[in-house]
C-alpha cells in the first residue's frame, strides 16, 4: 500500500484520502502503520506545488502528532505476557490490545510458517491453497462457532492453560517456553498481543463446521 502511494504521490486526492484513513485508524487503535504512512505523505508533499505543497506541508505534522499520541495509548493499553489475566473459566476474556484483531491480518499469521505456523498441526477449509495441513491436532473448522472468544483467545496465548503441560501445541504469547531457549529467542513471544488478536479475530470466522 505504501509501495503503491509512492507511485501516485503527487495525485491531491489520494493524499486526501489517505488523511482521511489515517483519521479512521486512529480511532481504530492501528496509529503505527499510519504514522509511517503520514511521514511518507509528507515526503511526497516536496513533490507538490503551490497551495497543494502549502497544504500538505502545514496538515502532515499534526496528523504525525495524533498518530504518535494514538501509538502511545495503544503500546501502553497493551497487556504483557506475564500481566495476562485468565478467569475462573480458563478465558481471556479483555483484548490483549483494547482494541480488536484484524482476521485478514489473522488469517496471514496463521498460515505463516514462521509466524504462527497452525497448519503445521491442524486443516483449515479456509487455507485450503495451502500444502500440508497437519494432522496431529483437530481440524479448525467450527471452532469459532464451538467456543467463545475468550477461550480460543487463551488456547493461542497458552494452550497449557487449557489442555495439559504435555500437550505440544506451543504458548504464543507466554515466556513460560521450558528450559534451554536459544538466546536470541530469551524473553520474546512468538506472537505479538496484535498478532493474537488478529488470530484470535481470524479463528472466529470459522462457523462452519
Amino acid at each position: 500500500m505504501i509501495s503503491a502511494l509512492q507511485r501516485r504521490c503527487t495525485d491531491q486526492g489520494v493524499l486526501r484520502q489517505r488523511q482521511k484513513a489515517l483519521s479512521e485508524q486512529i480511532n481504530a487503535g492501528r496509529g503505527t502503520f499510519f504514522l509511517n504512512l503520514t511521514l511518507l505523505q509528507y515526503r511526497c508533499s516536496t513533490k507538490l506545488k503551490g497551495r497543494n505543497r502549502i497544504m500538505m506541508k502545514t496538515t502532515a505534522p499534526l496528523y504525525v502528532a495524533l498518530a504518535l499520541a494514538a501509538f502511545s495509548v495503544q503500546a501502553a493499553a497493551t497487556v504483557g505476557p506475564d500481566d495476562v489475566v485468565f478467569d475462573d473459566s480458563l478465558q481471556v476474556t479483555e483484548s490483549l490490545t483494547g482494541a480488536a484483531g484484524d482476521p485478514v491480518a489473522g488469517r496471514k499469521v496463521f498460515a505463516d510458517r514462521k509466524l504462527g505456523n497452525c497448519l503445521a498441526c491442524h486443516k483449515a477449509s479456509d487455507q485450503s491453497e495451502q500444502l500440508f495441513h497437519g494432522e496431529i491436532g483437530p481440524t479448525l473448522d467450527g471452532v469459532g462457532a464451538r467456543y467463545p472468544e475468550g477461550l480460543l483467545r487463551t488456547v493461542v496465548i497458552n494452550a497449557k492453560k487449557v489442555f495439559s503441560e504435555e500437550t505440544v501445541m506451543p504458548g504464543f504469547y507466554t515466556l513460560a517456553v521450558g528450559e534451554r531457549v536459544a538466546k536470541k529467542f530469551q524473553g520474546k513471544t512468538i506472537l505479538s498481543a496484535q498478532q493474537v488478536e488478529d488470530v484470535v479475530a481470524y479463528l472466529k470466522t470459522f462457523k462452519q463446521p
